[in-house]
Formats: C-alpha cells, sequence, structure tokens
C-alpha cells in the first residue's frame, strides 16, 4: 500500500496503535491508525477519542480497526469527519486482498486479530507431477498411505487440510506450488 509504519508501544500510545505515514506527491500524509480486538460492539466514545487525536496530531486521517463490528452512533459520528472504520469483514477482505498467498503476511498480525486459524487448503489441481504433490499429500496428511494420498488428490478439487493456521496454509500452498499443482487457501 506503500505505508511507512511505525508500531507504537502497548501503552501509553495516546489511543494510537500504528503510525503510517504516505510520503508519495499528492498524497503525503500521516494516518493514525486504532486496533480494536473486541467481541462486542464499538461505541461512538471511541470513534469521538480518535477524532481528537487526530485533530490534535495534525494527521490526515485516523482509522479504526476492529474483529468485531461498529455501532450504528459510532458510524454516523464518524460520517463527514477525516475518520475510516474497517470492521471485521472489512479487515478478513483486506487480509485476503494483501497477505494470502503473499510471503509479506505476518502470522503474528493475523493473529492478534484473531485471523490465525480457520484456513482451509484446496488443490484444485495435481498437475502434471503426481507424485511430488503425493510425497507433499502424505507429509502434511500423515494418517493417509500412498494409496490414499493418490485417490485424494485424483479427486481434485478437493479440501486438503482444514482449519489450519494461515502459516501453515501458505507453507502446504508453497510447497505443492512449486511442483505444479494449482492450490488455493480458503477462510472458513
Amino acid at each position: 500500500m506503500g505505508f511507512e509504519t511505525i508500531v507504537t508501544k502497548p501503552s501509553q500510545d495516546g489511543g494510537v496503535d500504528v503510525i503510517a505515514e504516505l510520503k508519495q506527491p499528492l498524497l503525503r500524509g500521516r494516518v493514525l491508525v486504532q486496533c480494536k480486538r473486541y467481541q462486542g460492539s464499538i461505541g461512538e466514545p471511541i470513534v469521538r477519542e480518535l477524532v481528537g487525536v487526530v485533530d490534535h496530531e495534525r494527521a490526515m486521517k485516523g482509522i479504526i480497526i476492529c474483529t468485531s463490528r461498529f455501532t450504528a452512533g459510532a458510524e454516523k459520528f464518524a460520517e463527514g469527519k477525516p475518520i475510516e472504520l474497517i470492521d471485521g469483514s472489512e479487515l478478513e477482505r483486506l487480509i485476503k486482498r494483501y497477505w494470502i498467498g503473499e510471503e509479506s503476511f505476518n502470522p503474528t498480525v493475523a493473529n492478534s486479530a484473531g485471523l490465525q486459524s480457520g484456513f482451509d487448503i484446496v488443490l484444485g489441481s495435481a498437475g502434471a507431477q503426481k507424485i511430488p504433490v503425493i510425497k507433499i499429500v502424505r507429509d502434511h496428511k500423515k494418517s493417509l498411505g500412498l494409496a490414499e494420498a493418490k485417490q485424494l488428490i485424483e479427486s481434485a478439487p478437493v479440501i486438503l487440510c482444514r482449519d489450519i493456521p494461515i502459516g501453515q496454509a501458505q507453507e502446504i500452498k508453497r510447497q505443492l506450488e512449486a511442483v505444479g499443482a494449482v492450490v488455493e487457501i480458503r477462510r472458513r
């Protein structure tokens, strides 16, 4: 996305978890990001607080990212202000768009957002080299014999692994694609 970022200290951060700086001409500016890992909804007081911090710090805008959702009052208060609200559903879409399948994915970030596990590996096609694919499948599914692994990959498209951490899913995907298989990571 082109930002240079600084993660602030966990406490006494002034309500800001990440300072993102964009140094491109015409778009230059600082964005203050607040991250909330909540089960319940994020209300207006949190949005109001970040608006004040954005104004005080003379930032271009503020972003609140949460793993849950925002109340109607929070959304209404943010309208027309330099604040962007990213709820859990949008966060998941952003993670899929910018991290899944890329080497830049950071499992620590996904874990802190509550998104580290819950991914499936889907084999679309084994490709021309079935033997290396069978070997990789057996490395990750120890309970399968040779005939069972062969039968599994020949039934593609098929889910190879269910509900695994993203780091593990990316590694399996990388290994399978290296031998010509077509693989997809899906969020459960």
